[in-house]
């Protein structure tokens, strides 16, 4: 089984993973507007979501994935 804690959602937009499954994930998207939508519908309010890119993710996220979605 894989925590939710272990998944990346890749182009995150506005957190729909974290809303759908209704457990925080790692999500990083490129744009900030969508992040903040999700963090306003989302009861985890996107606490591990960042505004970024896919090949230039935060260094303390390395090793952290077990599943990322898209």
């Amino acid at each position: 089984m894989v925590h939710a804690q272990g998944v990346l959602d890749a182009g995150c937009g506005p957190l729909t993973l974290e809303r759908y499954i209704d457990r925080p994930v790692y999500g990083i998207d490129m744009n900030p507007c969508m992040i903040d939508l999700g963090r306003s519908h989302s009861q985890w309010r996107g606490e591990n979501a960042r505004v970024g890119y896919l090949s230039d993710l935060p260094e303390e996220w390395a090793g952290r994935f077990e599943l990322t979605a898209a």
